[in-house]
């Protein structure tokens, strides 16, 4: 087994510091499961510069490849990855080896799960997953179907059935459908969420500066890294758009996607509309 190492991955984007936290978020929650798999990755924290648009994601993995499938999975494209060469000075390296003691561990969770913004524009992300750890269910879930209740998810994962409501509201409504207004429903209602890589699409599209996508089905699904019920899911929502344009040709599954810039609301500077 080869040596884990450190690794950065840096892409060009346009985000919020909402955008970073949620790639944070699903990025703890991919390394996580692929560790648990024995792909042996960590994601260990990220950086956004908002002056030159541009993300940066620190990870300790085997080899370059894996890092690149986390952020694949992360429905993040047209990423680079670097071996990282680190110098530190000597007082950094000694409290850097206190983390190993269970107690520092414990105090770095609790230091790392704020977000940081500091005068030069940079947003910083520690290593420890928000509470929106509910993506990771829903993901994973059959068919991208989670069929749950607030009760259900306090115990999964948020302690208690506030948290939860919180957490589902949180959901970013492009990829998340929920059944009802979590809201307006008691913490025993079951519900169902239901999930789509729509933004992926749309970032695949942005990164490549594609305004108009001929693809096929499978080629995209392979892209997406996702079954192609999902990418057909996704093209349907997208296509309830203003701005879009989405077609899916059968029998050999060729999409065909064009978004104007200008009046879709997800990459309009002042969006217009959402869809409904």
């Amino acid at each position: 087994m080869a040596e884990p190492v450190e690794f950065i991955a840096e892409r060009r984007a346009v985000m919020t510091p909402g955008d970073v936290g949620a790639l944070h978020t699903a990025l703890v929650a991919t390394s996580s499961r692929l560790s648990a798999t024995g792909e042996h990755v960590e994601y260990l924290r990220s950086y956004y510069l908002s002056e030159l648009c541009r993300w940066s994601g620190v990870f300790l993995a085997e080899d370059p490849q894996i890092v690149h499938r986390v952020t694949r999975i992360a429905q993040l494209s047209a990423v680079e990855v670097h071996r990282v060469l680190e110098c530190v000075p000597p007082v950094m390296a000694t409290t850097r080896s206190r983390v190993e003691n269970k107690q520092y561990q414990e105090e770095l969770i609790l230091m790392n799960s704020v977000v940081m913004q500091g005068p030069s524009n940079v947003v910083s992300w520690g290593c420890v997953s928000e509470s929106k750890g509910i993506e990771r269910w829903v993901n994973d879930a059959r068919d991208g179907r989670l069929d749950t209740s607030l009760v259900d998810l306090a115990g999964l994962e948020y302690g208690d059935a506030a948290m939860a409501r919180r957490a589902v509201a949180s959901l970013d409504p492009v990829d998340y459908v929920i059944s009802v207004d979590t809201r307006r429903v008691d913490e025993h209602t079951r519900f169902e969420i239901e999930w789509a890589p729509t933004a992926g699409i749309v970032n695949l599209m942005l990164d490549w500066d594609l305004p108009i996508l001929e693809i096929t089905l499978e080629e995209l699904s392979g892209w997406l890294d996702v079954e192609p019920g999902l990418v057909r899911r996704a093209l349907a929502r997208l296509a309830a758009y203003p701005g879009t344009d989405v077609s899916v040709v059968d029998p050999r599954g060729e999409v065909y996607v064009a978004i104007d810039i200008e009046r879709c609301p997800l990459t309009a500077a002042h969006p217009v509309a959402a869809a409904s």
